[in-house]
């Protein structure tokens, strides 16, 4: 029996891209991911608490690929910036054309403060499978 469509879970696929940590300014980069044959997904960046009393926060969530799960490169026009504490962005990607990895990265920055940090967490939700489990 296939996948039923009241079931999502069978057409979908959720996975922590960025594991939930209090980052200072710094890029962080997620885990490599495969794509298994999707070919759209959507990332969500999640900013929690924010300390340090910066004037402004700016972490940009971006999406990158790799043929070998070790070089990546930015994927163009998929990122979205977060500015606030207490905050998400998301944003939706077209996987089709990518290489067979995928990762998140937060690039995570602040004006002022003293020794500024941030509580940041992303999530990578794929589908359009090209083969449906069975």
């Amino acid at each position: 029996m296939g996948p039923n469509i009241k079931d999502i879970g069978a057409y979908i696929d959720a996975a922590t891209a960025i594991s939930p940590r209090n980052s200072g300014a710094a890029t962080v980069n997620g885990t490599g991911l495969s794509r298994d044959g999707r070919r759209s997904g959507v990332v969500l960046g999640s900013v929690g608490a924010v300390s340090g009393a910066p004037t402004a926060v700016s972490i940009q969530f971006k999406l990158q690929d790799s043929a070998d799960n070790t070089t990546f490169a930015d994927v163009a026009g998929a990122s979205a910036t977060a500015t606030a504490a207490n905050s998400e962005v998301e944003f939706d990607v077209d996987l089709s054309g990518l290489k067979k990895f995928v990762r998140v990265v937060a690039v995570v920055s602040f004006t002022g403060g003293t020794a500024p940090t941030a509580d940041i967490s992303a999530a990578l939700v794929q589908g359009g499978a090209e083969v449906l489990p069975v």
